[in-house]
């Protein structure tokens, strides 16, 4: 059955406490982790933060995955009538609902097949049923594609070659930080934005608490001055 989003409630999108409280977790963890490798003062708490977190299923993933071939399916991926064929063809193992509707499953793919994966399904909207749909595989973009796409919005969004003289922009700390190899197509230099990124996002880190032991230091310095004046 097909649900149109509007019917969705608001608040399927939000997280829960439970959830919030669990990113704050993972959050404050990495802040300690930067912190202790970046920052002198923390180093010595270095063997004190916490290496790696479980997740929900860190049980389930920890046992062996049971694997099985499944043929090749010789049909030509690049076109939309030979995609349609490899799903079709795919769809057979996914397992069905009690009302007919599958499981949906995803596949793991890289960002053009997932285009073409879309393409396909697009190409048969019209079925009458979610087999027909094609609906049972769920295209996603593997760890590497998915981190250039996110990192290409990313740019595209921030990275403007008329923000270089405003303080702070990216295109202005790409001149301050002279990377020089750092361009707006992420697929071309994807290492070199990728620790652009990294780095900016690491020193924004550590500016933070350096800022806030430097205000306290100031405070407490003048408090000293303030009580060996009156003495």
């Amino acid at each position: 059955m097909t649900i149109r989003s509007s019917d969705i409630p608001v608040e399927k999108f939000c997280v829960t406490k439970d959830e919030a409280s669990t990113i704050r977790e993972h959050m404050s963890i990495m802040v300690q982790r930067i912190v202790t490798a970046y920052m002198p003062l923390f180093q010595p708490l270095e063997d004190n933060v916490i290496k790696s977190t479980k997740h929900a299923f860190h049980a389930e993933s920890c046992e062996k995955s049971e694997l099985f071939n499944i043929g090749v399916l010789d049909e030509p991926p690049s076109s939309i009538a030979g995609v349609i064929k490899i799903l079709e063809g795919l769809q057979k193992y996914v397992p069905l609902k009690e009302d007919g509707d599958p499981f949906r499953i995803i596949t793991w793919d890289d960002g053009l097949s997932c285009e073409r994966h879309v393409d396909a399904q697009n190409a048969r909207a019209n079925g009458a049923t979610p087999l027909d749909r094609l609906q049972g595989l769920e295209p996603a973009p593997q760890e590497f594609h998915k981190r250039m796409l996110l990192m290409q919005d990313t740019m595209n969004k921030m990275f403007s070659g008329s923000s270089a003289t405003e303080k702070g922009t990216l295109f202005h700390l790409k001149k301050v930080f002279n990377q020089r190899s750092v361009s707006k197509n992420v697929s071309e230099t994807f290492n070199y934005v990728s620790d652009f990124l990294k780095e900016l996002f690491y020193h924004l880190i550590s500016l933070n608490p350096n800022r806030a032991l430097t205000c306290t230091y100031n405070k407490n310095h003048n408090n000293n001055i303030t009580t060996t004046a009156h003495r």
